[in-house]
């Protein structure tokens, strides 16, 4: 009997320079606020001194294909373990200058007792809360001044197991990939998901969006050739980017009076010096690929060729040459970074919502004609300003498919615990995912994933969410539950996952929990059956969906090499 297929839907194989790496920590850690700029300043220093440069990777990774030398890369010479960026981290303290406001005296558990002691009771109480989740020790509330010190301690501890996360992420790309199938050797694909926060973190990536999307594709067309390192059976295909912000400062968005009387002039598809008043955006505005601008295709022999994407500048277009040529399985937005899914005029103003939300339909209405897939953030969490992160909630979701009905979406998270309520087997109707479940039953290609969960690691969550999703996925209606359990997928949220304790059972802990509570069928469909049909591959009949764009779009990305038998 053939082996089920497992797909990793929520993953992620950045490189440090794909990130705005202060920004990203101050917004995305688990850290408490008050202490993140402790953290992040002297992590953002080392690894833009060890992380592999975008343009090197590229060249890297041609050369691989065609068999040349590879090129010598500074990560190869310098960063081998986690060992080594450990003492690199410690040794970074004290820093010569330090962020403006931050003492750093002396050692690292010096520096931290100190911002302790000064600390309000409210930073205290958010240090408690996060302490009793990844620190033991003594609480912070019983004796603060005798327990900084050790507090500090435990801090720097978790501090150094950043450090061996920054060391993953300051490898080349392509290392992240084989890494993270070496993780979890059983996986046969995975989507690994870019961001794009360079308009939204208050800091810049040290490499562009348009060759992060280059490299990215590189590494795919490497796992497409069976020759990433150590698990020539794996392929990845990832999910492209995509900001609001980026298409508005690159479009005709951008100039866009919207109390002025005159017809908008956003062109978002075609070309804009022969476009037509039937190609100007209106919120109806549907896709034509008759009438889509040329993209700018990768010429010469598969294994020497790439994308070309130094001119291109539109978010859109870059979602396209990504999906189109790149190899790319679909798109990841990220709604707490500064946006909602739909209705932004009710939360930023008639200006700036109206342009956000055009540039979100231009997305919306180019994934839904072409059957492309939308990886979105969707639980409460890591919002980038006070408020954001209600923006990941169902209520935008529901108006945008309210529009586009036939729109492919994954609610990254499924909400988590998020609403649930005193009772999980009884979830509130406010719990986020009951309200997700309610636009999976409505609507034909919605799904949701477990990326990033505490499942595998707090046994105490782990009941309660095996309650939540009894209640769910143990519909009486047997329609329904049938519906429900082939909606739902695996996914790790790889490399973020690791900065949690025992990251490599989460693959083992959920599929053989899914198998203990709902069966045999219902671990197979949640390990991969589910994904296969989210991205387009497998029809709902569960055979091959000859006629999926996106599966059609895959197939020709490998260039005549052999396609994997579960496509």
């Amino acid at each position: 009997m053939t082996a089920p297929i497992v797909v990793d839907c929520h993953s992620h194989v950045f490189n440090a320079e794909d990130l705005p790496i202060d920004g990203f920590i101050k917004r995305l850690s688990p850290v408490p606020a008050f202490l993140t700029g402790f953290l992040s300043w002297p992590l953002d220093k080392l690894t833009a001194w060890v992380a592999e440069n975008g343009g090197n990777e590229i060249q890297d990774l041609l050369n691989r294909l065609q068999g040349l030398e590879a090129v010598a890369t500074v990560v190869a010479a310098e960063v081998t373990t986690d060992a080594e960026m450990e003492q690199r981290l410690v040794a970074a303290w004290p820093f010569p200058s330090a962020p403006p406001g931050l003492e750093m005296p002396g050692s690292a558990e010096d520096a931290l007792a100190a911002q302790i002691r000064r600390a309000t009771p409210e930073q205290l109480a958010e240090l408690e809360t996060w302490r009793a989740e990844w620190l033991s020790g003594t609480p912070v509330e019983e004796g603060v001044f005798d327990a900084a010190k050790a507090l500090a301690g435990g801090i720097t501890a978790a501090a150094k197991r950043y450090g061996a996360a920054l060391n993953r992420i300051c490898q080349p790309r392509h290392l992240v990939a084989a890494e993270l199938a070496g993780t979890y050797p059983s996986v046969h694909l995975f989507a690994p998901a870019l961001v794009d926060f360079e308009y939204t973190a208050r800091d810049k990536p040290a490499t562009i969006v348009q060759t992060q999307i280059a490299a990215h594709s590189l590494v795919a067309k490497l796992a497409a050739a069976g020759e990433l390192p150590g698990r020539p059976d794996v392929r990845l295909h990832p999910m492209v980017g995509y900001c609001p912000y980026r298409e508005v400062a690159n479009s005709e968005l951008r100039d866009w009076d919207v109390n002025a009387p005159t017809v908008n002039g956003y062109v978002p598809f075609a070309d804009p010096q022969t476009a037509t008043d039937a190609d100007r955006y209106t919120p109806q505005l549907k896709f034509d690929p008759a009438r889509a601008r040329p993209l700018s295709r990768p010429t010469g022999p598969w294994r020497a060729s790439r994308l070309h994407l130094d001119e291109v500048h539109r978010a859109i277009d870059l979602v396209r040459h990504a999906v189109e040529l790149g190899g790319f399985a679909g798109v990841k937005v990220y709604p707490p970074s500064g946006f909602l899914p739909i209705g932004n005029v009710w939360r930023f103003g008639e200006v700036r919502g109206r342009r956000l939300d055009a540039a979100l339909r231009t997305l919306y209405a180019y994934c839904e004609a072409q059957q492309v897939p939308i990886l979105t953030h969707a639980s409460h969490s890591n919002g980038f300003d006070d408020g954001y992160d209600d923006f990941a909630a169902p209520t935008g979701w529901a108006l945008v498919l309210e529009d586009y009905p036939e729109l492919r979406i994954c609610f990254g998270h499924f909400g988590h615990m998020q609403g649930i309520g005193n009772d999980a087997a009884q979830p509130s109707a406010d719990s986020w995912a009951e309200r997700f479940v309610a636009l999976i039953d409505k609507y034909p290609h919605v799904y949701a994933d477990v990326g990033c969960s505490k499942f595998p690691v707090d046994a105490g969550y782990r009941t309660r969410y095996l309650e939540v999703l009894s209640a769910i996925l143990n519909e009486p209606d047997s329609d329904v539950q049938s519906k429900r359990r082939r909606r739902l997928m695996f996914g790790t949220d790889f490399w973020l996952n690791a900065l949690t304790p025992n990251h490599r059972q989460f693959l083992d802990v959920f599929r053989d929990e899914i198998e203990r509570h709902f069966g045999d069928d219902a671990r197979d469909e949640f390990m991969g059956g589910n994904a296969l049909r989210f991205l387009g591959l497998r029809g709902e009949d569960d055979t091959p969906d000859s006629g999926n764009l996106n599966r059609q779009r895959l197939i020709d990305f490998y260039g005549g090499n052999p396609v994997p038998d579960w496509f």
